[in-house]
């Protein structure tokens, strides 16, 4: 397995060549390369409609595509002393950005001693076990990592530094982190914005087969989400109004003469702060523990997520993998779960489904408490998951995959349907590293 690789861009991959004969100025560069094509069994419906829903899963379709999680990079690194370097590191990926280039981490390393380092720049926030190599497919079994317990790929603006020492047969390290962020994440639709992000993280490890890694990292965010744009929300009342007034059996000519105010009313009443993202409080935290040997492995990792807001509230996530070599081919399995907890405005809202009378306002105070109820089974997702899958080392730098993950959408509370069902994903990946 290979170690930290730094994060690189299928732009810069076409000049790597010319580039090659750096060596001469002092500079480094590596790369890596991913190639993945998959295919849903269903085709993932997650909206308000009566139509049988069937949940997503990293941005596949019912067709075969490639752009969902292939990417690629190059890294540059020039030594500027016996003690400093800078580092770029370019990345692009084509669900995010159509395989743009862009500046994935660009920081200045410092290290006074072998015990000590300092990053200053653009770099990973240490919010998982495999985020300085998250993007780099070879350094891993899987094709990706769960989904539920590493939905962010999260970067930050500041400053990193690390202590390591051994102490017995034990190897151990502190990072202490502090920044702030600006990233669009899409799998959630949102852009987000971190300030006053600060966190600590403890690795240890014996005779190089035992790992356990802790972690708590707070941050204040601001989410700027694609479905509460006022068009997208525009519609959503428009199809629950319109379910309300067919329901109630009125003629259509009364239906539509009282439409346009009822839906005026609801507007009005939709937004009472619980949907308000700005500048609340996060705190997430991360455990994990890995054991290896030269036959088998096996993995946990659980993640929790902290917040105070009706969208995005407490989650906890996590995974048991295991696997076992024959020849080249690594065979393995894994299980996991993800758990968002209502807020409890949620449940006052899903006690609020009957109107105390017919007014315009009554009927729209509940019809925004149906809309605002809806949004939260979308944003809560409670995703379950088994993965099947192998690994072949195809060379001492490649390696070729194939995974089926079977995963289920279950409601995460009483009368959630919004992209609740099962679906099934076919994957096959080749990673790359140079």
């Amino acid at each position: 397995m290979p170690t930290k690789l730094s994060l690189l861009s299928i732009a810069l991959l076409a000049i790597a060549a010319p580039l090659s004969h750096a060596d001469d100025t002092g500079l480094e560069f590596n790369g890596f390369l991913n190639v993945v094509g998959g295919i849903l069994k269903e085709e993932p419906v997650i909206d308000f409609s009566d139509k049988k829903q069937a949940p997503n899963y990293q941005g596949y379709e019912d067709n075969l595509v490639f752009d969902p999680q292939s990417s690629a990079g190059l890294q540059a690194k020039k030594q500027l002393d016996e003690k400093t370097a800078v580092t770029l590191q370019l990345y692009a990926e084509g669900d995010n950005d159509q395989y743009k280039a862009t500046m994935k981490w660009l920081y200045v390393t410092y290290e006074p001693s072998y015990n000590s380092r300092l990053r200053v720049g653009k770099l990973a926030a240490p919010v998982y076990f495999y985020s300085d190599y998250l993007n780099v497919g070879y350094a891993y079994h899987w094709i990706t990592p769960p989904e539920s317990v590493y939905p962010f790929d999260t970067s930050m603006n500041g400053i990193s530094y690390v202590y390591q020492n051994s102490w017995g047969r034990f190897d151990w390290s502190t990072e202490l982190v502090l920044g702030s962020g600006d990233d669009y994440f899409p799998i959630i639709g949102a852009r987000v914005i971190t300030r006053k992000s600060r966190g600590v993280a403890f690795n240890v490890s014996t005779n190089e087969w035992l790992s356990l890694r802790a972690m708590v990292f707070r941050t204040s965010g601001t989410f700027e989400v694609d479905a509460l744009a006022e068009d997208e929300l525009d519609a959503s009342i428009g199809i629950a109004t319109d379910a309300a007034l067919a329901e109630a059996g009125l003629s259509a000519d009364l239906a539509a003469a009282i439409r346009s105010d009822l839906i005026t009313a609801t507007q009005a009443k939709l937004d009472n702060g619980a949907l308000d993202l700005e500048d609340f409080g996060i705190t997430y935290g991360d455990l994990a523990l890995r054991a290896e040997t030269e036959r088998w492995f096996l993995m946990t990792e659980a993640i929790t997520v902290r917040t105070n807001t009706y969208l995005y509230n407490d989650l906890v996530s996590a995974f048991v993998t295991g696997g076992v070599r024959a020849g080249d081919a690594l065979f393995h399995v894994t299980f996991s779960r993800g758990r968002a907890n209502p807020h409890d405005d949620v449940n006052a809202d899903r006690a609020n489904t009957v109107p105390t009378s017919f007014t315009t306002d009554a009927v729209a105070d509940a019809l925004a408490s149906q809309i605002r109820t809806t949004l939260a089974g979308a944003f809560y997702r409670h995703l379950e998951t088994v993965a099947v899958g192998v690994r072949l080392e195809t060379s001492t730098n490649t390696a070729v995959k194939f995974e089926i993950t079977h995963f289920e959408e279950v409601e995460s509370f009483d009368g959630d349907e919004i992209g609740v069902g099962k679906n099934t994903l076919f994957r096959a990946a080749m990673n790359a590293t140079f």
